[in-house]
């Protein structure tokens, strides 16, 4: 106590003097370095608190894992809670969002303000480096992947990563169908990752174990197996069907054939089909591509077979079609090439376009009388088709019906029918065809390309389409009715054996090329009732030797008897007021062809009779003509004109090339 009292003195007495006394240097030294050591062990914690925190797992949250595909976005913020941010195609929570220290109360009063021990630690956590979490979802706001990046920079690169484990969320697949697998893998630094490892999956080795790989979204190659398996031992199934080990479909409702179409199953290995319930339609494109299909049973009260139904069906032989049957839909059978027999029931209605299309070993088909109506190309390129029945009621004979079926020669078409539709016959191998009283039109290209030696149109026919029988090449008579109005163009183009035509008066109008290259055609008298004679309408007959144009014809179209080289006597009417190019061109039998161009004729095309045998040319009025060429004129004089062979010669040679008019 007196020491304590010597020390006070001293300091006393020292300040009293003017002096400050030396602090006690070793107290002074021990307290600054333990002030030292605690600022630098707050420091190191603040620094390694994420680290700690990843290495106890925290980053880690079991509701993470327990996200998977198709998910929805309400079942996402169920589990992990609201979002840090949120658009479209995505959530993001930032990691601290998953280890945030629950609020105890105020920690420090800072300014007025509470700050809570869960703010401070977000702030030194954000300091650092935080797991990142992205939620991605798909336009319907389902999930397709999961991530949390437990070492994300900050700039948002991604980093290589080393891959701890890896599985897929399917390890069993069905065969025969394509199936989307599904991934979740971890890696060293607590990253995790759930997302697609393969679209469309498929393998048809049902039974066995397969080795799947694909590259995780880091970039590592990644392997996992599944096993193809079945239930029940079936081959294949689903919901009210299934497949046998024998490659039989069975149907058990109507909800199962839907679920069958839609399933994606590779139908090209069934064999054969059996309904096990009373259906009474077959949907539109169920067995479409069935190409092994050779049996199907059909059940009693079955009403209707819908669209494309067993198209492309190459296997298919023959089909038995219920009693109850009344409409088999377009394009139903079209393509089953192997098919050879059909019976069609009694009840049958409708048969709709397109339904046996392709059926190239049809080789007969007895159409009942119930039938009302066959649709377009109901059987085209039916080419082993030898024999048709009609029923006894069809109205008309549809478009591209029975074209292409090469092997079908004979016909016999109902009383009942009014129409033979476009390309109806073509290409078939009709050799003759009564078309009955009736019948009002002829289609385009109905019956072309075909063998036809001769026919004859009723009185009731009006017209004749475009190309009716173009090419018709044995084609030796065609009876046209008095009554018949139209001739379409290039109606009887090549019909090379046509030796004799008479066009009756009431036709008043022929198409471009209607006879044209009818190499036999010897004589011909146009109606005047058509008026024009279009371009090309008897172009190359090279047969033909007499034409005769009647009164009521107006304008001759170019080109429409050039080549016609065997023509001896051509009558002009009276009418005649135009000559095209190239009308007559290269036309006449050496010096034996000339011609009377009439009065009322005011022009004549460039190269009308251009290099023709003309041996004489009388112009009935020879006066007033000029010749053009470009833009130069020269009047013909009218003296040379009225000397018959000096105008023939002007005419193919002089001013040959050159166009006619004339001013009255």
């Amino acid at each position: 106590m007196q020491r304590e009292r010597g020390n006070m003195d001293t300091l006393l007495a020292a300040w009293a003097e003017g002096k400050v006394p030396a602090p006690p240097t070793k107290k002074r030294t021990r307290g600054g370095l333990i002030l030292l050591a605690c600022l630098a062990g707050a420091a190191l914690l603040a620094f390694l608190l994420p680290v700690f925190v990843s290495m106890f797992g925290i980053f880690h949250p079991a509701a993470l894992r327990g996200i998977r595909p198709g998910d929805t976005r309400e079942q996402v913020v169920e589990a992990l809670g609201e979002p840090d941010a949120s658009y479209a195609g995505g959530l993001e929570y930032g990691g601290v969002h998953f280890w945030r220290v629950p609020a105890t109360g105020s920690y420090i009063d800072l300014y007025g303000r509470s700050l809570e021990l869960a703010d401070l630690v977000d702030f030194i956590a954000r300091r650092w480096y935080v797991p990142h979490i992205a939620v991605e979802l798909d336009s319907f706001d389902r999930v397709v992947s999961v991530t949390l990046d437990a070492d994300r920079p900050k700039a948002g690169v991604q980093k290589h990563k080393r891959l701890t484990s890896v599985s897929l969320l399917q390890t069993e697949v069905p065969p025969f169908v394509e199936t989307d697998l599904w991934y979740a893998a971890e890696y060293a630094d607590g990253s995790y990752y759930m997302g697609p490892a393969v679209a469309g999956y498929r393998c048809d080795a049902y039974g066995s174990t397969q080795t799947v790989g694909w590259d995780d979204r880091f970039g590592n190659a990644c392997t996992a197996q599944v096993k193809v398996v079945t239930e029940s031992g079936n081959y294949a199934e689903g919901e009210d069907w299934y497949i046998t080990p024998e490659f039989e479909l069975h149907i058990l409702s109507d909800a199962g054939a839907q679920a069958f179409l839609h399933s994606g199953f590779d139908r090209s290995v069934i064999e054969s089909a059996v309904f096990d319930y009373a259906a009474e339609t077959v949907p539109e494109s169920l067995l479409n591509g069935c190409y092994s299909l050779r049996e199907v049973s059909l059940p009693n009260g079955l009403r209707t077979i819908e669209s494309s139904a067993f198209a492309d069906c190459m296997s298919l032989e023959s089909i038995r079609l219920p009693a109850s049957l009344e409409s088999i839909s377009d394009w139903a059978f079209s393509r089953c090439s192997a098919l050879q027999a059909v019976e069609l029931p009694a009840s049958l209605r409708e048969i709709g376009p397109g339904a046996f299309e392709g059926c190239d070993r049809l080789e007969e088909i007895v159409i009942p009388d119930s039938v009302q109506t066959i649709g377009y190309s109901a059987f085209s390129y039916c080419t082993s088709l030898r024999s048709v029945r009609l029923p006894a009621g069809l109205r008309g004979i549809d478009a591209f019906l029975f074209e292409a079926c090469s092997s079908l020669e004979q016909i016999e078409l109902p009383a009942s029918v009014t129409s033979v539709g476009d390309y109806a016959f073509s290409a078939t191998s009709l050799r003759e065809i009564t078309i009955p009283q009736g019948v009002t039109s002829i289609g385009e290209l109905a019956f072309a390309n075909t063998p036809l030696t001769a026919a004859e149109l009723p009185s009731s026919v009006t017209s004749v389409g475009n190309r009716a029988f173009l090419y018709c090449s044995r084609l030796q008579q065609i009876r046209l009715p008095q009554g018949l109005r139209t001739v379409g163009d290039s109606a009887f183009e090549g019909c090379i054996s046509l030796a004799e035509i008479k066009l009756p008066e009431s036709l008043t109008g022929l198409g471009a090329g209607a006879f044209r290259d009818c190499a036999s055609l010897r004589s011909v008298a146009v109606p005047g009732g058509i008026g024009q004679i279009a371009e090309y309408t008897f172009a190359s007959c090279s047969a033909l030797e007499r034409v005769a144009l009647e009164a009521g014809i107006t304008s001759v179209g170019s080109d429409a008897f050039a080549g016609c080289g065997a023509l001896r006597e051509l009558i002009l009417p009276d009418t005649l007021e135009r000559i095209g190019g190239a009308a007559f061109a290269n036309c006449g039998d050496a010096d034996r062809f000339s011609v009377v161009i009439p009065a009322s004729v005011t022009y004549i095309g460039e190269r009308a009779f251009w290099q023709s045998w003309l041996s004489e040319a009388v112009f009935a009025q020879p006066q007033g003509w000029t010749a053009i060429a470009a833009d130069e004129r020269v009047f013909v004089p009218a003296d040379t004109l009225r000397d018959p062979a000096a105008a023939a010669a002007l005419l193919y040679d002089t001013y040959g090339e050159c166009r006619w008019e004339r001013q009255n």
